[in-house]
């Protein structure tokens, strides 16, 4: 019985009263402070260990250094615009489709150097433009 009472309440103003207007500019300002909070709350995305640990091994195999060498600097989420991971090398085919990856950076003897993975680090790439940083 008393749910049936419930149902027929109604929830908010009463019908009498009017409903405030808002302007559009102040819409405007609310789905911006909205967007921008929601954006703030958006974890970044963090590599796998394995991406790490795969860009860690391609760079300490290209330069014939040991692993523990190196020191793991940053990674920054990557949306790489075709399979090549960002270093396209002429005369190769590459699909043409976002790769979602990581550029992981990691430092030896005060210079940085650069590896891209792909999501889950199966594949990884050295650019020759951006092997070692300053």
């Amino acid at each position: 019985m008393s749910l049936i009472a419930l149902m027929g309440c109604q929830m908010g103003r009463a019908p009498s009263e009017p409903t405030p207007q808002v302007s559009e500019e102040t819409q405007a300002k609310l789905v911006e402070t909205i967007t921008k909070a929601l954006v703030d709350l958006t974890p970044t995305p963090t590599p796998t260990p394995m991406a790490v640990g795969n860009a860690l091994k391609r760079l300490a195999f290209d330069l014939a250094i040991p692993e523990t060498n190196f020191i793991f600097i940053r990674s920054d989420p990557t949306d790489w615009s075709d399979t090549s991971l960002g270093c396209s090398e002429p005369g190769h085919m590459y699909a043409q489709v976002i790769t979602p990856g990581y550029t992981v950076v990691f430092e030896f003897e005060g210079n940085a150097y650069i590896v891209h993975t792909d999501k889950d680090g199966t594949n990884t790439a050295r650019c020759l433009n951006d092997a070692l940083l300053p």
